[in-house]
């Protein structure tokens, strides 16, 4: 899914308008692809009755976040840090004590990773580390929270009405990074 994203979708914030379903189908399908992972998981953890059972669905859970980023699928990664740190998990006060320690260690792990603290530092420099043939594929969530933030906080034209060069190359730079994947994965 995340390779149908087109740059057209992600100039002037048209995901965050009425008509976004229209102008922005690509991120909206990886949004709704993001949330229904979410609630997936949290209805199969939420599948059963006893608390033993859901604590070893949260495990497989866990694992298969470490897998993913293990292989740097950091969408899917968030997506399921998402929901195993969703309130209604989280109040499952008996359930997360029948899971591993091992488990919870990882998960705080994950969850640390995940932060958004320092605008997502972590994944960031992680990202930012990687080798130039290694493949990944990156959390959407970033690149619109980054795109958002240039297109809120600064005009396309000045006061003096002239073009704000400085903020479409600041946009492409982020867009350039985020579709870098592409070229990576062959």
């Amino acid at each position: 899914l995340i390779n149908k994203l087109q740059r057209k979708e992600l100039y002037k914030a048209v995901y965050l308008k009425k008509n976004k379903y229209m102008t922005s189908p690509n991120v909206m399908e990886n949004i709704d692809k993001f949330n229904s992972l979410s609630f997936f998981i949290m209805l199969d953890i939420l599948s059963y009755d006893y608390p033993k059972d859901r604590a070893k669905i949260i495990e497989k859970w866990a694992k298969i976040a470490e897998y993913c980023k293990k292989i740097n699928d950091f969408n899917d990664l968030f997506a399921i840090n998402s929901a195993l740190n969703n309130y209604i998990i989280t109040g499952l006060k008996l359930t997360l004590k029948e899971v591993h320690k091992k488990t919870l260690s990882s998960l705080k792990e994950i969850n640390k990773f995940c932060d958004c603290i320092g605008n997502y530092k972590t994944v960031r420099d992680y990202i930012s580390n990687l080798k130039p043939d290694e493949y990944y594929l990156p959390y959407l969530g970033i690149l619109l929270r980054d795109l958002a933030f240039y297109e809120e906080n600064s005009k396309y034209i000045n006061e003096e009405m002239l073009i704000n060069l400085e903020k479409i190359e600041k946009i492409q730079i982020i867009l350039d990074k985020f579709f870098k994947f592409r070229y990576i994965q062959s």
